[in-house]
């Protein structure tokens, strides 16, 4: 079954010139679908495809059209590919014709009734094919007889050379065994042999050890005793020395002793001497500074206490007149606000402004709001001070 490559390998060598003009496998694609769609145009029914083209499954062109497809497919190439050279630059002369005759040729072939020829050659390609394919299966029984006797005389051969191989074997391995036997009844006489002689040797060797540890151990107990007794005898010099010097450094530290204790009694009498005196000085001089720390505290709190009552005082009448003030500013305000509108209403007369003294009654309240800012600027701004109570303690005015 015939698929997409063979059907561009095919077109390619349709299309092969002396000019060796060089061919894209997008434009045989697309020359190869045109030969389809004009194909199916000249045999309606099902579908025809090309396996791999387009994504199709399988080919379902019938093999003796693959030729008229292939021959339409490089007509229509030809014909792509002289339409793209029209637009070359500096080409040489003739191409363009050139690949257009190839083109008009093809697709004559193609569309004309040159198909039945072609349709005939196919035929006579389908008639090649199956000749060939008789030719192939007589050849292959001859090569299915020729291998039956081959296989023969190998199987015989082989039987014959394993024949001649078990002969061997067999004469091999009783070689083998007797020259195994021989070696054993040798290696054993070699082992009871050497086993004789190392038992001597272990014997004699356990007992020169055991007369060398018997030496060895009254050696050794001997050399024991005498230590212990040496250092026995240093043990108690050691001791008797010791004793000795215990004893004259608990007498020296005890004499060191009463002699610290007795010059730390008279300085702590001293000591604690000056230090009630200190402490009753000290304690004089607090009592003094809290009466004086005291008498200043109250009389900076009265001090503050009226200065802030008098701010008060002043902060109190301030805000009165400027309460005052600003609703008199506020009342005229509204005065004028409501001259202002009953002015620019439509329907309001002029004598109606003019007549009801709203005027009047505006310039008096801004004459009072003015008052009242005149006597502000002369009036003095009161300062409040830091408030310094803290907590009445003995401590307190200390640091």
């Amino acid at each position: 079954m015939a698929v997409l490559q063979d059907f561009e390998d095919n077109i390619a060598l349709l299309l092969q010139d002396s000019a060796h003009t060089y061919y894209s496998d997008a434009q045989i694609l697309v020359g190869l679908r045109w030969a389809l769609s004009e194909y199916q145009k000249m045999h309606v029914g099902a579908p025809i495809a090309i396996q791999n083209l387009d994504a199709a499954p399988a080919t379902t062109l019938a093999a003796a059209d693959w030729k008229d497809v292939e021959v339409g497919a490089a007509g229509f190439t030809a014909l792509i590919r002289s339409v793209s050279r029209v637009e070359t630059i500096n080409m040489e002369a003739g191409v363009t014709d050139n690949l257009a005759q190839i083109a008009g040729n093809y697709l004559a072939t193609f569309r004309n009734s040159d198909i039945e020829s072609i349709s005939a050659q196919s035929t006579a390609d389908i008639a090649r094919d199956a000749a060939k394919a008789v030719i192939d299966l007589a050849r292959d029984a001859a090569l299915d007889t020729d291998d039956v006797a081959a296989a023969s005389a190998l199987a015989a051969a082989q039987t014959a050379r394993d024949a001649a191989l078990d002969v061997d074997f067999v004469a091999n391995a009783a070689t083998k065994a007797t020259a195994d036997l021989t070696r054993d009844a040798a290696l054993d006489t070699d082992n009871v042999a050497m086993e004789g002689t190392k038992q001597a040797n272990l014997l004699a060797r356990d007992a020169a050890l055991d007369t060398d540890n018997v030496a060895n151990s009254l050696t050794l107990q001997n050399a024991i005793t005498a230590r212990d007794a040496a250092l026995d005898t240093d043990n108690v010099a050691m001791e008797d020395q010791k004793d000795g010097h215990i004893a004259a450094r608990d007498a020296a530290k005890y004499a060191a002793d009463i002699a610290l204790q007795a010059a730390g009694d008279a300085d702590n009498v001293a000591s604690a001497a000056a230090a009630v005196s200190a402490q009753t000085a000290r304690d004089t001089a607090l009592d003094l500074d809290n009466v004086a720390m005291e008498g200043i505290k109250s009389t900076n709190l009265l001090t503050r206490d009226t200065a802030l009552d008098i701010d008060n005082v002043a902060m109190e009448g301030i805000k009165a007149i400027n309460i005052t003030a600003r609703d008199t500013a506020k009342y005229a305000a509204g005065i004028a606000l409501q001259t202002a509108k009953s002015t620019d209403a439509i329907e309001l007369q002029a004598a109606k402004s003019e007549g009801a003294n709203y005027k009047l009654m505006a310039e008096s309240f801004k004459q009072a709001f003015d008052l009242g800012l005149a006597n502000l600027r002369r009036r003095s701004v009161p300062r409040s001070h830091p408030d310094r109570r803290s907590w009445k303690d003995k401590w307190d005015g200390q640091y």
